[in-house]
């Protein structure tokens, strides 16, 4: 009984501490922009990025984006933001678990609390586990 706990403290303590031995990780960012005025002005961005244009005080935008797992095992993603717009920023799913050849949509939205521009960064990390076999410990990262 002993011996197995410590196995299980010293298998747990190894995955959140070398986490690169069981799985490879890919950082992404996406750019994020909003300017927020008072009045009733709406302006609208096609560009690439989070960009939500104008947006009047008091109201809120938001855009989906699709998070694609094309690999043969889970993967896990985790999403934050930086930058000056982050206490605007609402995310539908900040950790998401997504199974073999499953894509998820994610909303972002955008809360125009305060008259300014903002910008800032979406940043999404996938944790790929390196062998199939380290797919259940993903819970754990």
């Amino acid at each position: 009984m002993v011996l197995t706990l410590l196995f299980l403290f010293v298998a747990l303590t190894a995955i959140l501490f070398y986490e690169d031995i069981f799985f490879d990780e890919e950082m992404q960012s996406i750019e994020m922009r909003v300017s927020v005025v008072n009045g009733t002005k709406i302006g609208f961005a096609v560009e690439e990025g989070l960009n939500f244009g104008i947006l009047p005080l008091g109201t809120r935008g938001r855009k989906i984006i699709t998070l694609k797992n094309k690999e043969d095992r889970r993967v896990k993603a985790h999403l934050w933001t930086e930058g000056d717009i982050t206490p605007f920023v609402e995310i539908s799913e900040s950790t998401v678990l997504l199974e073999p050849q499953m894509n998820k949509d994610i909303e972002i939205a955008v809360h125009a609390k305060k008259v300014g521009n903002y910008t800032g960064v979406l940043k999404i990390k996938l944790i790929k586990p390196k062998q199939k076999l380290f797919e259940a410990l993903l819970q754990w990262v």
